[in-house]
């Protein structure tokens, strides 16, 4: 589902291989603690937290000027309801691996 030549979706899995969607999600979840997946949710509420703290940072610097100007308060990204994922540079390379040995094996 996540190499670069599958169009499958999380659906189409669910149908193949008669799962529910709890333990599709239980896999993904699985898969992301193996930081193989990245959930895009934790990705978002990452960068949410890196402007909050940047801000922060900024806000002090700017009281310790003579003559404070403000700082701009940063906009945070909406994260979503349903998560989503993206393979990691780890995961791809473990793709890889497996896709080698198994063309290895049926030579």
């Amino acid at each position: 589902m996540y190499s670069r030549e599958s169009d499958e979706t999380g659906y189409d899995i669910i149908e193949k291989e008669n799962i529910s969607y709890e333990q599709l999600r239980f896999v993904q979840e699985k898969l992301e603690r193996f930081v193989l997946l990245q959930s895009k949710n934790e990705e978002i509420l990452d960068n949410n937290l890196e402007s909050i703290v940047k801000y922060f940072q900024d806000v002090e610097r700017d009281n310790k000027k003579r003559n404070p100007k403000g700082v701009k308060i940063p906009k945070l990204k909406k994260v979503s309801k349903s998560d989503t994922y993206r393979i990691t540079k780890l995961g791809r390379d473990y793709l890889e691996l497996i896709s080698n040995n198994k063309e290895k094996q049926e030579d």
